[in-house]
């Protein structure tokens, strides 16, 4: 016991924060971290290009900790100002703070106790997602869980109870060695996230809820939202292509997860906007549909999956035009809730 306490209390943890355009929130989740009750830290803040006041306050808070150290760098999107942290990172762990969020002031010594009394290679911790000023628990915990690699890749797939997220959990350094964020693709957890369970041999979920994720609502393109939805299907087929043989027990789940991504990208093609810039990508999905269409593997699917990536393959204009006639249709739908939820609540507020 006495050899873990003093392993627990020599090891560093560097904590990285990319910053862009966070000014409101970002001495609160600055505070936080600095506070830790684990105070053997290198707190790494990374100025991605923010044009507010954020390289200011970054420099600010470095001048009166010196556990913080700074990066000032041209905009490059939130991979790259995480692999800018990773790159100069000193401590023998690894933790992620997104700047608009906070942390609970043991957070790190929770995860980081668990990871040397375990022998952990990844500890996570439970999160509440606050919104409109309310905060809510996504999922209950209701024990410590303790996960082979195999474990957690299955429960990573599953997306309940151990999630992508970057940001509520601790990693040893080594495990970032050959690893970084993708940079200029969203959905970098995703993309991320799996290779280093990979690289695991033991993970550990803890029954605290310690982090703090703030949900910021912000308006989406049409060409951000079909840019978000190709995204996350070459996430899925990156993921599956590197685990089907890993965890080939769940290969037929991934392989759903792929098709469905592909189907949402060529719906959101037939309603949205398109220039001609997204034809390559869409010309990709089309061969990739044409290709699984006729794939055996089609029957694990459901039979609207089934239905509809046979009728694109084979039938693609008649499936477009029974596309938008069910928008049309749900779209009608929803606008005639909408009306009825409001005058029955009309009718109840005059009783």
């Amino acid at each position: 016991m006495g050899n873990k306490l003093l392993e627990f209390s020599n090891c560093k943890i560097s904590i990285i924060i990319p910053i862009y355009k966070v000014e409101q929130f970002l001495r609160k989740c600055i505070d936080s971290v600095i506070k830790q009750t684990y105070s053997n830290l290198e707190i790494i803040l990374v100025d991605d290009g923010s044009p507010d006041n954020c390289p200011s306050i970054c420099d600010e808070y470095a001048c009166s900790d010196n556990r913080i150290r700074v990066i000032h760098k041209k905009n490059g999107g939130l991979s790259e100002a995480r692999n800018c942290g990773l790159d100069i990172a000193t401590g023998d762990y690894i933790g992620f703070v997104d700047s608009d969020d906070w942390v609970e002031s043991d957070m790190f010594e929770v995860l980081h106790r668990n990871a040397i009394m375990l022998k952990a290679d990844i500890t996570i911790c439970g999160y509440y997602i606050v919104k409109e000023n309310k905060i809510k628990i996504p999922y209950v915990l209701q024990t410590d869980m303790v996960y082979s690699q195999e474990e957690a890749l299955k429960e990573l797939i599953h997306d309940t109870k151990v999630k992508n997220y970057t940001w509520n959990k601790l990693y040893r350094k080594e495990l970032f060695a050959q690893i970084r964020y993708p940079v200029g693709a969203k959905f970098e957890d995703m993309a991320t996230t799996y290779k280093l369970f990979a690289k695991s041999e033991k993970i550990v979920l803890i029954n605290e809820y310690k982090y703090y994720y703030l949900f910021r609502k912000e308006g989406i393109s049409n060409q951000k939202t079909l840019d978000n939805s190709y995204d996350l299907f070459k996430a899925y087929q990156n993921r599956y292509n590197d685990l089907k043989e890993v965890i080939p027990q769940y290969k037929n789940q991934m392989y759903k997860q792929l098709i469905s991504s592909a189907l949402a990208f060529y719906n959101k093609c037939l309603i949205v906007k398109i220039s001609g810039e997204d034809e390559p990508r869409i010309e990709e999905i089309v061969t990739f549909i044409n290709e699984h269409s006729m794939n055996k593997a089609v029957n694990i699917l459901g039979n609207f999956e089934r239905f509809s990536l046979k009728l694109i393959g084979q039938q693609r204009k008649i499936y477009n035009s029974m596309y938008l006639v069910y928008v049309i249709l749900r779209n009608i739908l929803l606008r005639s809730t909408s009306i009825s939820r409001r005058e029955q609540a009309r009718r109840i507020s005059g009783i």
